[in-house]
């Protein structure tokens, strides 16, 4: 699309796009990105399986939340893990754990 000086374009999010050259020598371009993001919805990339665990364990809890780590809108969201908050199962969840164990956190 090529535009004047002064022109806008808005598109939906979910349309393939790219910005070409900035042909304009020594001006910039400015862009506006507003984008509304349900907490209940998985991230397009699966976080949990591209960051490793290793990985999340240094992080700061708000970047581990931000990552995916977090709990849904209601008590069997998407991130819930056997109804658990999955920062509190990360080092909990192996083969064969007993999810009812004395050590596991409350559901909810």
């Amino acid at each position: 699309m090529e535009m004047g000086v002064g022109s806008l374009l808005a598109w939906t999010g979910a349309m393939w796009h790219g910005g070409g050259a900035n042909k304009t020598k020594d001006q910039s371009r400015l862009a506006v990105d507003i984008n509304f993001n349900l907490s209940y919805l998985r991230q397009q990339e699966n976080q949990y399986i591209g960051v490793p665990r290793e990985e999340v364990a240094k992080m700061p809890e708000r970047l581990q939340r931000v990552l995916g780590y977090q709990q849904g809108m209601s008590i069997a969201g998407p991130g819930m893990v056997d109804l658990r908050d999955p920062l509190k199962m990360m080092d909990r969840v192996h083969f064969g754990y007993d999810v009812n164990g004395p050590d596991m956190p409350a559901i909810g």
